[in-house]
């Protein structure tokens, strides 16, 4: 009886080793595992830093390039801009559009104003040969190629470009009988006009407009602000021209 509780006892100890070593196996498992994730991790880290940092720099890089482009471009874009407004001022449209390449300056040919809305997009040169562009094509009384540069140049972050878009799209509405969109283009320009005179230009051809479409009191309406606001101004005594042929009585 007492060799078998010796037995016994000898093998509770000994499951008791196997069981205390499995434990210990199993712990230093666990330590080994957290180790190789810790270094996993950590390279993992390390490269995602590593990826940020390139990725930053190189991001700086690039607005550097970008920004020295964008320089460059405003400044060829400004030399070609001017080159051409000789030929515009001298109504000379088709080379104002499409340049002169009978001619050089410094080794470089003369670009027109087509070429320069395409070559330098988003600059604000570019978003004035818009607004040329689309005089050039009202002087040669295509209204719809007009219509289409001044519909480009009205995105321009220029209030000035913008007024002029607006006011050569209601002179191209004009000229087409489009009354209505030239009124609307007319008051947009009048609305972004900072001098006085060129502001009651417009409501002046707004006028005008409203007039031809029959509509005798916005026509008048219109006539009337200016002989009240602007009463020394040019388009004062056009005005009362203006409601003297509507038969109304001017105070």
């Amino acid at each position: 009886m007492s060799e078998k509780k010796g037995i016994k006892e000898n093998a509770d100890k000994l499951s008791k080793k196997k069981s205390t070593k499995t434990q210990i196996d199993q712990e230093d498992n666990k330590v080994v595992r957290f180790q190789r994730f810790v270094e996993n991790n950590r390279k993992l880290v390390m490269s995602v830093s590593f990826g940020i940092v390139a990725v930053t720099v190189l991001f700086f890089i690039i607005r550097s390039w970008a920004d020295k482009k964008s320089e460059e471009n405003v400044k060829m874009a400004s030399v070609a801009l001017n080159r051409i407004l000789d030929y515009y001022n001298k109504s000379d449209y088709m080379k104002s559009l499409y340049g002169d390449s009978t001619k050089m300056v410094r080794g470089q040919k003369v670009i027109g104003l087509i070429e320069i809305i395409e070559e330098y997009d988003g600059t604000e040169q570019a978003d004035i040969a818009k607004l040329y562009a689309g005089n050039c094509y009202l002087g040669m009384q295509k209204s719809r190629e007009a219509i289409n540069y001044f519909d480009k140049a009205v995105g321009s972050d220029s209030k000035m470009v913008q007024m002029g878009a607006n006011a050569g799209m209601g002179a191209a509405n004009e000229m087409t009988g489009n009354y209505k969109d030239a009124i609307d283009n007319y008051n947009k320009a009048a609305e972004l006009a900072e001098n006085e005179d060129i502001k009651f230009r417009y409501i002046y051809f707004s006028g005008l407009c409203s007039e031809k479409v029959g509509d005798k009191k916005t026509a008048e309406g219109k006539f009337r602000q200016i002989v009240l606001e602007s009463t020394y101004s040019e388009f004062s005594n056009y005005a009362k021209i203006g409601l003297t042929r509507l038969g109304t009585i001017i105070e």
